[in-house]
């Protein structure tokens, strides 16, 4: 590999969440938890940041951009911006966005709360499939809208949407959104191409708003390739498409995302109504990711799936009553260690004060996750062994 992703980063004293800032984060109620274990020797496996430096041409870019020395008020006025995004998603997903679709927003999730207040009122009501990336339901209650929870349901390979019981919800006059996560957060689903059309036909068919959340899309496992919901919910422009280098690059600090939104008086509204302009050093990352970064991901998705590799077989040779399957996405694996931990505690706490290890349990995504917890495996491969290690001795 031209990249060393062996490497581990001390991260202290940087600001970031995932090493200064996870009591307040995952103990809001108890920041002052009690723990036996050196905050040093913990082992941070939780929010879905890497461990990873991001690709040096970004950090060169920046550095470029730093040495010009003038940071005034910045909008993207450069045609080869959007030119450059287009070229990516051409490449990877086979999609060429119309120019005037694409807006930018400081991150997803702000987009996405910003949107549930453009696109629907305060009686209409907003649909998520759960277990689910929670700021999706946080999003909808800051907005005072209804949440209605759609438990994915187990099918003959993996976790498949109820479509039965989307079918009877979108019916609801006053169900006007399905927010979509594609590739799934946070057990990894690759949606098929059936799946995505006929969720599409039922979206149409209620004239119900859709927002795809594709932000994980460039984090399939080798062989797999990604399917982009506008490949298969055609020429409705009530669908709105999310991208996004933070989870790719390791740019989430960075706040940029790429919000695809097709209906021009939604788009308009939007940009009046987001939280500034474009943030000078965000651009500079996110076009040198996409014009310079396509090595880099090759090569982290190819050291991603090792770590997924050895995680499934040190589990099913120490831990074999876990339930894990390697997903088709993402670099976060969704593991039930249902048979191994008390039941009715907090998976979290218990990892944390037993293990020395920060992770987030399956309660923390919003319903049906229940004795899972969520490992973050963008890290080096001693940290995964430490982690793998330090589990098996707790619970063998």
């Amino acid at each position: 590999m031209k990249y060393d992703f062996d490497k581990i980063v001390n991260r202290k004293h940087t600001n970031a969440m995932k090493v200064d800032g996870w009591r307040n984060y995952l103990f809001p109620n108890n920041p002052d938890i009690k723990i036996d274990y050196n905050n040093d020797d913990l082992v941070k496996m939780w929010i879905a940041d890497m461990d990873f430096e991001t690709a040096p041409e970004i950090i060169e870019d920046l550095h470029q951009r730093v040495d010009h020395g003038i940071f005034g008020y910045t909008k993207i006025f450069d045609s080869d911006y959007y030119q450059v995004f287009n070229e990516w998603c051409a490449r990877n997903y086979d999609i060429v966005y119309d120019k005037k679709w694409i807006t930018t927003s400081p991150g997803i999730v702000p987009a996405i709360t910003n949107l549930i207040s453009i696109i629907t009122k305060p009686d209409e009501k907003v649909v998520i499939c759960t277990p689910s990336y929670a700021p999706f339901a946080n999003a909808t209650k800051l907005n005072n809208r209804e949440l209605v929870c759609v438990p994915l349901i187990k099918g003959e390979k993996r976790m498949e949407m109820d479509f039965n019981k989307l079918t009877e919800i979108f019916k609801d006059e006053k169900v006007k959104l399905f927010i979509f996560c594609n590739p799934y957060n946070p057990n990894g689903i690759k949606w098929n191409e059936k799946e995505i059309t006929k969720l599409g036909e039922l979206i149409k068919e209620n004239d119900m708003w859709i927002i795809s959340d594709e932000i994980h899309c460039d984090l399939y496992r080798k062989g797999i390739n990604h399917n982009p919901s506008i490949h298969f919910i055609k020429d409705y422009k009530k669908l709105i498409v999310c991208h996004s280098v933070s989870k790719t690059f390791n740019l989430a600090g960075a706040l940029i995302s790429h919000i695809i939104i097709q209906d021009e008086e939604v788009k308009n509204k939007f940009e009046l109504t987001k939280p500034g302009n474009e943030n000078i050093f965000s651009l500079v990352a996110c076009q040198s990711a996409y014009s310079n970064g396509q090595r880099w991901v090759n090569e982290l998705r190819a050291y991603l799936d090792e770590n997924f590799k050895y995680l499934k077989e040190f589990l099913d040779n120490n831990l074999p009553l876990t339930n894990f399957e390697i997903p088709d996405a993402t670099y976060l694996a969704w593991v039930d260690f249902s048979a191994y931990v008390p039941k009715d505690v907090d998976l979290t706490q218990w990892f944390l004060q037993e293990c020395g290890i920060l992770l987030e349990s399956g309660s923390q995504f919003v319903a049906n996750g229940e004795g899972y917890v969520r490992l973050n495996l963008a890290c080096p491969k001693a940290i995964l062994e430490k982690t793998m290690n330090r589990i098996y001795q707790k619970l063998k």
